[in-house]
């Protein structure tokens, strides 16, 4: 077999190939995601064909480079997030352990009953690196910030980059739900959707207009380390290579949104209010910037990498540095 690049692999695969790495069965890989069993050996599968080889060794002995599109480079520490063990981000590596909340090593989200008793009082100083901002991203940044506070919910609708997605398409990310159940011919405009701790998929207009909509009508008066729990822009940065960075010439960014409420963006929840995370992940086109996707949870331990990454952040285990430029948004 010609071996590939292995930057084709999609994030959900990234994750997997990390698993394999570390020696996991396929019926370990199924309980760590959260999977079916034929869902792991379908990914593993897949891994070995793309890469051109033969075995789950060679697999485990290709070196990952640089991500490919930004727009599919989501943050895979997240999509194993929660638990003793949380695995790392979109360049496809390390796992993250939870270095500062333990729990029963359970591969569920972990939402407790009162999420702000898990949330640390960040302690780490506002500022990772320098950036320069070639393209005003603070201008943009600005302009979520307004859209946040204002319930602006046609911003992102107006600034969220949609792809064609085939119906009959399988794997992931997952089809949206306007799909139907059986696969057909029909292409459906969808902005790409991950939450932690489960499988990506896509969200038509409407979808992801009610998502914006529920995180955006947070109300809870509550607050915690934190601050309060209205929806705001709360932090910003650029990951580091290995952790899907922007490749020399890009102008990736991410946007960090925060609010304290007892739904989460997908719909309700049956726990008493906690903090969300909401990361919009924009990239300059050439010409303006816009939001290629998002990524959304509860997850302590995402909260504290995403919020407090000079604090708290610093006690998860992720292999090297995430960011290599992240600040507080005042």
């Amino acid at each position: 077999m010609r071996r590939q690049d292995p930057n084709q692999l999609t994030d959900r695969e990234l994750v997997v190939l990390e698993l394999i790495r570390r020696d996991f069965t396929n019926e370990q890989i199924a309980d760590r995601l959260g999977i079916s069993l034929d869902g792991a050996k379908y990914h593993v599968s897949q891994i070995l064909s793309k890469l051109g080889v033969a075995t789950r060794e060679e697999a485990a002995a290709v070196a990952l480079e640089e991500r490919r599109r930004w727009w599919a480079a989501w943050p895979l520490w997240a999509k194993i997030a929660g638990a003793a063990t949380v695995v790392a981000t979109v360049a496809g590596l390390a796992i993250l352990i939870w270095g500062v909340l333990r729990t029963d090593g359970s591969t569920k989200e972990t939402v407790p009953e009162n999420g702000a008793s898990l949330v640390e009082t960040p302690n780490g100083r506002g500022r990772i690196g320098s950036y320069d901002d070639p393209n005003d991203f603070a201008s943009f940044a600005a302009r979520i910030d307004a859209a946040i506070r204002t319930v602006d919910v046609q911003f992102f609708l107006d600034n969220t980059r949609f792809e064609d997605f085939p119906c009959d398409r399988a794997g992931f990310p997952a089809r949206p739900k306007t799909c139907g159940q059986a696969f057909n011919s029909a292409v459906i405009p969808a902005a790409h959707i991950m939450r932690f701790n489960s499988d990506d998929y896509g969200a038509d207009r409407a979808e992801y207009e009610q998502l914006i909509q529920t995180f955006l009508s947070s109300s809870a008066t509550s607050s915690d380390g934190y601050g309060d729990g209205h929806p705001h822009l709360y932090s910003y940065g650029i990951r580091t290579a290995r952790f899907g960075g922007p490749s020399p010439g890009g102008d990736i960014v991410e946007a960090l949104a925060t609010a304290i409420s007892d739904q989460f963006p997908g719909g309700t929840s049956p726990y008493s209010p906690h903090r969300w995370l909401v990361d919009f992940q924009t990239a300059y086109d050439g010409q303006r910037w816009l939001i290629d996707g998002i990524t959304y949870g509860a997850d302590p331990a995402n909260l504290a990498l995403h919020l407090d990454a000079t604090g708290a952040g610093r006690e998860v285990e992720t292999g090297g540095p995430v960011w290599q430029f992240w600040q507080r948004w005042e």
